[in-house]
């Protein structure tokens, strides 16, 4: 196992790339639909972030590599990128819709993005490998 080096995954992060942006298209569709989520929206942001970091620990083991310091950097990129989807659909929708510049997206969910994949594909890699 190689854990001094902390590098991005390019082989298993271009084969889920379609699956973390189609997952933030579905959330930027999801939240132009005019009805009052409230509270479960946070629950729905973070099923959807930790599913992007625990999909990435999946594939990585499926793959036969060993990298316990590259899952949650890369678990975290791959959430990152269905925020940033997220953000550029409802932020191009929004300014359609209202005639206006909308912001792309929040820092906050973004730094979400962040800490939920990292957090998700790490307990998802030390699950599934029994490691503690």
């Amino acid at each position: 196992m190689d854990t001094k080096s902390i590098k991005l995954d390019g082989a298993n992060l271009k084969k889920l790339l379609p699956y973390a942006l189609a997952i933030g298209a579905g959330l930027g569709i999801l939240a132009l639909i005019p009805i009052n989520l409230g509270g479960l929206w946070d629950i729905i942001f973070i099923a959807a972030f930790a599913f992007c970091g625990g999909f990435y620990s999946q594939t990585l083991l499926k793959s036969g590599s060993d990298q316990l310091l590259n899952v949650a950097l890369n678990g975290a990129v791959l959430a990152a990128v269905s925020q940033i989807t997220y953000g550029i659909v409802t932020g191009v929708i929004s300014s359609i819709r209202y005639s206006m510049i909308a912001s792309f997206f929040a820092f906050y969910l973004f730094l979400e993005a962040l800490i939920v994949g990292a957090l998700a594909a790490f307990a998802w890699y030390l699950y599934k490998t029994n490691k503690k």
